[in-house]
């Protein structure tokens, strides 16, 4: 929940490199747009909204990662698909999914997917804002520019 320290993750992206939150402390916010299942229609849209504000999302000190349970290979060719810029990270054991509770609670083993939430770390590991809603998810982009504004995140 917000105030709380953001679980660790170690996470591989879809540009072949292996992410941790301890690599942004202190230069950067950190963005976990959570999603499903890599390529569906949902996620499509999700995303999709996030790529269209990425140049105004790059005026501020974040990363901004999409995260499902979906495998790194299943991630990385839904990312060449539609051409995002921004990495999306596979937890397809579930554990970093577990630690942040976005684990949907209905259904187990392979059919245990995310919820859709955008969560806001700050550059000191403490969640600073978290957006738990499936509605309107062409607007996920600007509703996370909203709420870098609002939690006042560092500009560039």
């Amino acid at each position: 929940k917000v105030g709380d320290k953001a679980p660790e993750l170690k996470l591989m992206g879809t540009d072949d490199k292996e992410y941790t939150l301890d690599q942004f402390k202190g230069q950067s916010a950190v963005v976990l747009s959570w999603y499903p299942r890599a390529g569906s229609g949902g996620a499509t849209r999700q995303c999709d909204a996030i790529q269209a504000e990425m140049e105004k999302l790059a005026e501020y000190k974040v990363r901004i990662f999409g995260v499902s349970t979906s495998s790194v290979a299943d991630s990385k060719q839904f990312a060449e698909k539609q051409k995002y810029t921004y990495p999306l990270l596979s937890d397809p054991d579930r554990k970093v999914a577990t630690a942040y509770g976005v684990l949907r609670t209905e259904g187990n083993g392979a059919g245990q997917m995310a919820q859709r939430w955008l969560i806001v770390i700050d550059d000191q590991g403490v969640i600073r804002g978290l957006e738990k809603t499936n509605d309107n998810l062409q607007a996920k982009g600007k509703a996370l520019l909203k709420m870098l504004g609002e939690l006042q995140i560092p500009k560039k």
